[in-house]
């Protein structure tokens, strides 16, 4: 049941999605759905905090595995493409900040702690970079880390918009460009 509701809340957003929706993708009555789920948004608040689980995990997967930090930063934009290669889903992220103003005040929490996640592992990595002299940001590296995720979730926006994922590949130059490192 949370595998669709994050498939459809990925791809239409938080209030574009119904019980009646998930109903029919699951093939159970709402009746059942609330049994679970009292509101929409107990299951708007599931889903994000196990999609911000997910993200940590893929995190610290990059972070063991990956030794050079553009390296890290280029693997994390890569989360984003394969998310929209996935049946043109977004960042669940990016789409429930959309709608932020009709998002209950929990899911609204959870929704800022994903966020608070990813620049503070972004953060970590510019400023581990520039540390070793690999990496030459123009600002701190939270601001940078604040940049890189408006561009990479803006970008899955624009992405959408022309279905071009080559736009990817921009958005990974654009990212070398805010780390201060030579371009590939």
């Amino acid at each position: 049941m949370l595998d669709t509701a994050q498939k459809l809340f990925q791809q239409r957003g938080y209030n574009a999605v119904s019980y009646y929706d998930l109903s029919r993708q699951v093939g159970v009555t709402t009746a059942t759905i609330h049994y679970y789920f009292p509101t929409k948004a107990d299951i708007a608040t599931a889903v994000l905090e196990r999609y911000t689980n997910v993200l940590h995990e893929e995190l610290e997967q990059i972070r063991t595995t990956t030794a050079e930090p553009l390296t890290k930063l280029i693997q994390f934009a890569d989360i984003f493409r394969a998310t929209y290669t996935d049946e043109g889903r977004l960042c669940l992220g990016g789409m429930f900040a959309a709608d932020l103003a009709s998002l209950p005040p929990p899911t609204q929490d959870a929704l800022r702690a994903f966020f608070t996640i990813a620049e503070h592992w972004i953060a970590g990595v510019v400023e581990e970079g520039a540390q070793v002299g690999l990496l030459h940001p123009p600002a701190s590296p939270p601001q940078v880390a604040q940049s890189i995720l408006a561009l990479l979730e803006g970008g899955m926006l624009i992405t959408r918009t022309f279905d071009d994922t080559q736009r990817f590949n921009t958005y990974t130059t654009c990212i070398r460009a805010l780390v201060g490192a030579p371009p590939a």
